[in-house]
């Protein structure tokens, strides 16, 4: 008995994009605030997400504020109201911006597409696999 595997087609919806955009979101800030070592290491644990470690924040005041903005973000991402997110890092001591970052929703929907070939190539040598192929 011979079975076949068909690539399923997976379109990107708004809600869908909304999810990528503010996962890939807080996935770049973290990145940052840990590289940049803007915070203490400490306050950081290693995690995996996509085959990749990076570093989480474990600092709960940090933590709750990036929680309330990405959902602000996905929110308005999902109504379409989001076009471009912008990413300033300003120096409370200094009083003066450190890094500016921007991100355009096309570049991320676009990022998003790849995301999702990716994913689908993976779950198809998985299923490969597992059905000894």
């Amino acid at each position: 008995m011979t079975s076949t595997i068909q690539p399923t087609k997976q379109t990107i919806t708004v809600q869908g994009s909304a999810e990528i955009i503010t996962d890939f979101m807080e996935y770049s800030i973290n990145i940052i605030l840990y590289n940049r070592e803007l915070y203490p290491m400490e306050d950081f644990e290693k995690v995996e997400k996509y085959g990749r470690p990076y570093y989480l924040t474990t600092n709960y005041k940090l933590k709750s504020y990036l929680e309330n903005v990405l959902k602000g973000l996905k929110d308005l991402v999902a109504n379409d109201q989001c076009h471009r997110i912008d990413l300033v890092i300003i120096s409370v001591e200094l009083k003066k911006v450190i890094r500016k970052l921007f991100f355009l929703q096309k570049m991320l929907l676009h990022l998003g597409d790849i995301l999702s070939h990716v994913l689908e190539m993976k779950f198809m040598q998985i299923q490969v696999q597992l059905l000894g192929l």
